[in-house]
């Protein structure tokens, strides 16, 4: 027999294919190493580049790009949503008996109306509870602000009514935040809509329903008012009516006129009979409205 040299003995076709494996697998791991840096690479310089030229906003048109993005609708609702989580996350850390909102100083404002001023803002209101109750809690909110969200979900208002009975009454008006809040003047003309299709129940009903969803978009406006029992266009066309926004506004010129309102949610709590006021700013408990009510009442 013919003795095989070292190299006819490594030189078999399955030897001969183990290795072309290995070379071919390593190939592929350097081929693919060489990529990611490549990518990697490619993604720095592109940041960098993006960077260089949004440091360049002197130039027309680099500048025409950066106000384009950072004055669009879509980028405005991003960070209003990001800072309205933010918040949220901070307000449901607090205890609510301990709450005083603070983004919204309590203020401690308080006068009397005159009988005018009186008129005008108790004119075509929509009530919930006894309509001649002696005290009126007038409450200003706005559909997308976390912190009228935690005063809905407390339950304050309700609380209020069954403490109170007979001698005291609720008118939720609209002050939406729309320099913050986008769907929060929509949401605001939603529920005058309703109130004229339907009136002060459906009104009512309207505010539980659109707070407890937390969706106060236009579509989830819709569901609502389909939920009451108003269609799709019966609602749109009511919405296309100038005077419900111009509605929405009057309510916005009230409550800062009258009573310096700030923020929301905030509200009066008014005697309907001597015109005396008192202010409640913020998301605060059922104690101080009871303080309040008590001081008005007598």
């Amino acid at each position: 027999m013919k003795k095989q040299s070292v190299r006819e003995m490594f030189m078999t076709p399955k030897n001969i294919f183990i290795v072309y494996t290995i070379m071919v697998l390593a190939l592929g791991i350097l081929l693919l190493y060489a990529s990611v840096q490549l990518r990697n690479t490619t993604v720095a310089v592109q940041k960098s580049m993006e960077e260089i030229e949004a440091m360049k906003v002197w130039w027309a048109d680099n500048y025409a790009k950066v106000k384009q993005i950072y004055g669009s609708e879509a980028f405005r609702k991003q960070q209003t949503q990001q800072i309205d989580a933010m918040l949220s996350q901070i307000w449901a850390a607090v205890p609510a008996d301990q709450n005083t909102n603070n983004a919204q100083q309590p203020a401690a404002a308080s006068a009397t109306l005159s009988s005018d001023q009186l008129s005008a803002v108790l004119k075509d209101v929509y009530v919930e509870g006894n309509e001649s109750a002696p005290i009126t809690l007038i409450e200003y909110s706005d559909f997308e602000c976390p912190f009228c969200q935690r005063f809905h979900d407390a339950g304050t208002v309700d609380q209020i009514l069954k403490s109170y009975g007979k001698d005291v009454n609720v008118v939720f008006k609209n002050f939406p935040l729309n320099s913050i809040h986008p769907l929060a003047q929509k949401a605001a003309e939603g529920a005058l809509c309703v109130a004229k299709i339907k009136w002060a129940d459906a009104y009512y009903s309207y505010v539980d329903k659109v707070f407890s969803s937390k969706d106060p978009s236009v579509a989830g406006i819709t569901k609502v008012a389909l939920e009451l029992g108003i269609s799709q266009s019966t609602l749109e066309n009511c919405m296309s009516d100038e005077a419900i926004a111009q509605r929405v506004e009057k309510e916005l010129t009230e409550w800062n006129t009258l009573f310096g309102v700030t923020g929301t949610p905030a509200t009066v709590v008014l005697n309907t009979k001597t015109g005396k006021w008192k202010l409640i700013s913020g998301a605060l408990p059922f104690a101080s409205f009871e303080a309040a009510i008590k001081e008005l009442i007598k």
